[in-house]
């Protein structure tokens, strides 16, 4: 339902926004702001992009869950295609997803969220959006036991 609101209320409010902004500025410049704020949001995207992807590969070289650089690689994601999609409102929330600050408010607004809602289901999983090996070793962990295996064919024994 919310989606459907949110779906249904955007594309009247670029419009109504669109027009206006024109009103006041002209049409060609209009155009040229929405044609820049693409360029700006595509440059953006490139450089935030590569940091966060090189920031998730240094975590996990460390044994780190790059849990949060997934969520902001992902709001990247959607920055670039709000600012790709022609209009002021869909530009400002772009805008805001390119900002840190912003992306790390609603990071931990949702793993609050999301954490309770499995503490309060009986999971002890508070430890997932924080986890982290606590050490490196090239030993396996004490409960394995390693060993090989031979498989046999019951149905080639059973014809002899």
């Amino acid at each position: 339902m919310i989606l459907f609101i949110i779906f249904a209320v955007i594309p009247f409010l670029e419009v109504f926004v669109f027009i206006k902004v024109g009103q006041h500025i002209g049409v060609g410049w209009t155009l040229a702001l929405t044609i820049i704020t693409a360029i700006i949001g595509a440059t953006l995207l490139r450089r935030q992009g590569l940091s966060t992807w090189m920031n998730a590969q240094k975590n996990l070289q460390d044994d780190k869950f790059p849990l949060e650089d997934l969520f902001n690689g992902l709001c990247l994601l959607a920055a670039g295609l709000m600012l790709l999609t022609p209009g002021f409102v869909t530009d400002t929330i772009g805008f805001l997803l390119f900002t840190p600050p912003f992306r790390h408010l609603i990071f931990i607004s949702l793993k609050d969220y999301f954490t309770g809602d499995f503490m309060s289901k009986g999971y002890s999983s508070a430890s997932f959006f924080s986890y982290q090996q606590e050490h490196k070793s090239s030993q396996p962990p004490k409960d394995v036991i390693e060993g090989d295996y031979h498989e046999i064919d019951t149905d080639k024994d059973a014809d002899k």
